[in-house]
């Protein structure tokens, strides 16, 4: 076969694949141990080199949720290892390397999609064999059915991966049959059980070309199948028609291309074969056109590769040793919504549901991560030298937990890392005013996002001073040059994120930031709203007892008073998030703070102790507190418990406190809400519901300013 493929004038692609039905489940020890990893790679480098081939596809159907990271891991070493050889060979095109995916969105658990899709040249999916066991029904119907579909199969991954030019939908050129069974397509089904009597399937490797069988064909129109059904023997296969069908699918739905499994099943004619290279699929849309979660996405495709014989029928060939691979012009799509669960409200608007997830919390859950639209990890901590880490394995361990379970939502939150934090920001000072440790800071968080697939950065740094301005104005604005001329490397579509914390006191903002120049480089400002007990130069307490986060009054700052100032200075309301704490702050041996018969929301705290931080979940569990005696503070939109008793007093959120922030943020147009932090909620997600599921849209303009501002 290669000397005839090489001997073609067209551009065939000869490949070989690894693995295999049987042999497929060594993978998982093998890529999980660097040497034996290490052995397959130089194995597949040396088969490749010694036969002159242009590429491989890894044939491992289902991978499981813990080979996800040592998978990755292998393709990328696996493409470095081809990028290397490419070199050395002096070949002027990169070798192809593919990999196989199983046919339902249940199957995927063990792959990275948006990872893969970066390291691969295309995925091979096995849009055939749908049947489920125990029933008869068509292999690889295009609608219908409960049991999963082409339409369905694809759908979900080009909602996931935002790339369908990426994909190929695989073509059978066999079929299956079924002894003894009645005729399953009927009642809006597809499928019927099998009886006792009934034996199958069997494969059915020859053609249904003959004059005969085309008289007593038939053709069910839900599942776009033709099938025989003749003697209670049921036969489902492709022919002209289904393949017309499925090619036309691919051509609408801007599939990259399509697979046949096995070209060398065809008749003599070849019938099958001429369909399917008679069809042009550059001519079908150039935009991914599935209604992702609602939303209709219509991003145009830019093409990425230039292929010499655009015109012949089979613009590039790829042969396999075990299928066929035609494959348009690989290309990016940039899909702007989700498939597979409902679209937040905030996220219909383009509005955002923060996440802090902390390294020393409880564990996250992947349903609390289908309620964001991004997901910040907290921290990599800041070197001496200007670089970043993750301090130890156990902090390792949860921010891969944490990338894996993001990347693998068909929600698709953003996945960011906040560098710095309470214990090496203070390093930030010395760091952005020294132009050789500024740019390692640089370079050592664009290595970071590379090597971990990351969407961005938050920079968390507590406090910048008077001093410091003009310095970290420089940092972030070189910060985002190099992350676009990475996004430029990668070839990514969006703009990798940057984003800063402030804290929310105005006189902190006006002495430490240049907000407007730093607006310029970053995308969002999450405002620590979370705690105005907090002084904003020093990080020590303000030693007062009063509300952690009001929304007003009081004469050291509010939540209403931070916002005004910053919406008014930058006239963007939309890149201002507000900070919702899932924590509380109470004190002992305390006087109650919180009169209804005045604006002032603070005392003195004289001998009370604390202030002392209590999770959210913590106060659910009733250690010490008991829910039923919470009161709420009018002026303040605060919600307390207070035992006089013993002087305890508690200011923290709940779910009437986070409802009337949310009505703050919508009224007044800001860009979205940040939770500190998803891990300190309850088992129930008491919190994250309530913020999830807040209307936040705004039907005025998106930078409205819906404040009095001071001339």
């Amino acid at each position: 076969m290669k000397r005839t493929a090489s001997s073609i004038r067209l551009e065939i692609k000869l490949m070989f694949s690894v693995g295999s039905y049987s042999a497929a489940p060594r993978f998982s020890q093998i890529v999980a141990e660097r040497k034996k990893r290490r052995f397959l790679i130089n194995s597949i480098i040396s088969f490749l080199d010694e036969n002159d081939l242009d590429g491989v596809d890894i044939f491992w159907m289902w991978p499981s949720k813990q080979d996800r990271r040592s998978y990755i891991q292998f393709l990328r070493e696996l493409k470095k290892s081809l990028a290397e050889l490419k070199i050395e060979k002096r070949r002027p095109e990169d070798y192809i390397v593919s990999i196989i995916t199983p046919r339902n969105p249940s199957e995927f658990g063990g792959f990275n999609l948006v990872e893969i899709m970066e390291t691969v040249d295309f995925i091979n999916v096995l849009t055939n064999d749908y049947f489920p066991t125990h029933k008869v029904g068509p292999r690889s119907p295009l609608y219908g059915g409960l049991e999963g579909n082409v339409d369905e199969t694809l759908k979900y991954l080009s909602c996931k991966t935002e790339n369908s030019r990426k994909l190929n939908m695989g073509v059978t050129f066999y079929g299956a049959s079924y002894l003894n069974t009645d005729l399953p397509f009927g009642n809006n089904s597809i499928w019927i059980p099998m009886s006792s009597e009934t034996k199958g399937p069997y494969i059915e490797l020859r053609g249904y070309s003959t004059s005969d069988e085309k008289a007593i064909t038939k053709w069910d129109n839900i599942s776009r199948t033709p099938y025989i059904w003749d003697n209670r023997k049921f036969v489902t296969f492709e022919n002209e028609r289904s393949v017309r069908e499925k090619m036309k699918y691919a051509e609408d739905h801007n599939i990259g291309g399509v697979f046949i499994w096995g070209f060398d099943e065809d008749d003599d004619e070849p019938t099958l074969l001429n369909v399917v290279s008679s069809v042009d699929l550059c001519r079908g849309s150039s935009l991914m056109t599935y209604n992702c979660d609602f939303k209709t996405t219509t991003t145009t495709t830019r093409p990425t590769t230039d292929f010499k014989n655009i015109n012949t029928r089979l613009s590039t060939t790829a042969i396999t040793f075990q299928s066929i691979t035609t494959s348009k012009q690989l290309s990016s799509t940039n899909a702007s919504s989700e498939d597979g669960s409902k679209l937040l409200p905030a996220a219909s608007c383009g509005k955002r549901i923060i996440g802090y997830i902390t390294d020393i919390e409880n564990d996250h859950r992947e349903e609390q991560l289908k309620k964001l639209t991004h997901v910040i990890y907290l921290f990599a901590t800041v070197q001496d030298d200007g670089s970043i880490k993750l301090d130890n394995e156990r902090t390792e361990k949860r921010f891969l937990d944490l990338k894996d379970k993001a990347h693998s939502m068909r929600s698709d939150p953003k996945m960011m890392i906040g560098i710095g934090g309470p214990k090496t920001s203070d390093r930030f000072s010395s760091i952005v005013s020294d132009d050789g440790k500024q740019k390692i800071l640089i370079n050592s968080i664009t290595s970071f996002i590379d090597e971990y697939n990351l969407d961005g950065v938050e920079i968390f740094w507590i406090f910048s001073n008077k001093e410091d301005k003009t310095h970290y104005s420089k940092f972030v604005r070189e910060l985002r040059k190099a992350l676009n001329s990475l996004k430029s490397l990668k070839k990514r579509i969006a703009d990798y994120l940057v984003s800063i914390i402030v804290p929310p006191h105005i006189a902190a903002l006006e002495d430490g930031y240049n907000i407007n120049e730093i607006l310029e480089s970053v995308d969002f400002l999450n405002v620590l709203t979370s705690d105005y007990l907090i002084k904003g130069s020093s990080g020590t307490p303000i030693g007062l007892v009063g509300p952690q986060s009001p929304i007003y009054g009081g004469t050291h700052g509010n939540i209403d008073e931070t916002m005004k100032y910053l919406a008014c200075k930058t006239r963007q309301p939309s890149k201002i998030n507000m900070a919702f704490p899932f924590y509380g702050s109470f004190w002992k041996y305390a006087s109650l703070p919180l009169k209804d018969d005045s604006d002032e929301v603070w005392m003195e705290q004289e001998n009370a102790a604390g202030p002392f931080v209590v999770q959210w979940r913590d106060i659910v569990l009733r250690n010490g507190w008991d829910k039923s005696a919470t009161r709420f503070h009018e002026k303040s939109k605060t919600s307390y418990i207070w035992y006089p008793e013993t002087g305890h007093f508690l200011t923290f959120e709940n779910e009437r406190s986070l409802a009337e922030k949310a009505k703050y943020v919508k009224e007044h147009q800001l860009g979205g809400i940040l939770i500190w932090a998803i891990d300190q909620d309850d088992d129930q997600s008491t919190l994250l519901n309530v913020v999830s599921s807040a209307d936040i849209c705004s039907q005025k303009e998106k930078d409205y300013i819906n404040y009095i501002c001071d001339k």
